[in-house]
């Protein structure tokens, strides 16, 4: 399989949400599941949805209050 390739993927599926609404019900459900994790699982999770799409890892950064610089630098 292709690097990033599963990524593309899941970036497709985001893509086919039909509208803004959408989207933001699947942040804040994310957001929702995440909350209770530790922080260690949801800034991996964040990795994973930003290299599925840049947004949407920001996003769910944001709803986690998670900085986001610092999330960056450990993904790297």
């Amino acid at each position: 399989m292709r690097p990033g390739h599963r990524y593309a993927r899941q970036h497709h599926a985001v893509e086919l949400l039909e509208n803004a609404g959408q989207k933001a019900q699947l942040i804040d459900n994310l957001v929702g599941a995440l909350k209770g994790m530790p922080r260690v699982i949801q800034e991996r999770q964040r990795g994973h949805f930003h290299k599925a799409d840049p947004e949407y890892g920001r996003r769910v950064a944001a709803g986690l209050k998670l900085d986001i610089d610092e999330v960056m630098t450990k993904a790297a």
